[in-house]
């Protein structure tokens, strides 16, 4: 068993095609683990491979960093034998969000995908990384994490 997972969990399964991307939306069955990081990072001046910090060459970057922990669930394929309308998988480019969200990515305003990451913002991101810990003894899950 999981401790902390209280959160529902909007997916947005994004299906290429050879035209436009189709998204199919999936509300997962299990409440999941949120967090969110932001990390810092200083740019260095990288001249003659070495690493040095220059005062007039500094600059701060910021990036926030989402990770979601899900929990194990039948309703989970992978992504090779995932079809869409049963279940869902987990890919890089898929979109996740906090809550329960019954919005379409229709491609046409005001349901075009932009339109619909800004409407719920700032608990959306883009699945960039997959971590399977579904063959763990305890807290079988996946590690989700995203910008």
């Amino acid at each position: 068993m999981l401790h902390g997972v209280s959160q529902l969990v909007t997916i947005w399964n994004r299906v290429k095609e050879p035209d436009r991307d189709i998204f199919y939306r999936y509300l997962l069955p299990v409440l999941c683990k949120y967090k969110t990081n932001v990390h810092r990072d200083i740019g260095m001046n990288r001249g003659g491979g070495s690493r040095q910090i220059s005062s007039n060459t500094e600059a701060i970057s910021l990036l926030n960093t989402q990770m979601i922990i899900v929990p194990y669930t039948a309703d989970y394929h992978p992504a090779n034998t995932w079809t869409p309308g049963t279940g869902f998988t987990f890919k890089t480019g898929d979109i996740m969000a906090l809550g329960d969200h019954d919005i379409e990515i229709t491609g046409i305003q005001p349901y075009r995908e932009v339109d619909v990451i800004t409407r719920i913002k700032p608990h959306v991101m883009y699945i960039k990384t997959i971590e399977d810990h579904t063959r763990d003894v305890l807290g079988r899950h996946w590690r989700i994490q995203g910008i």
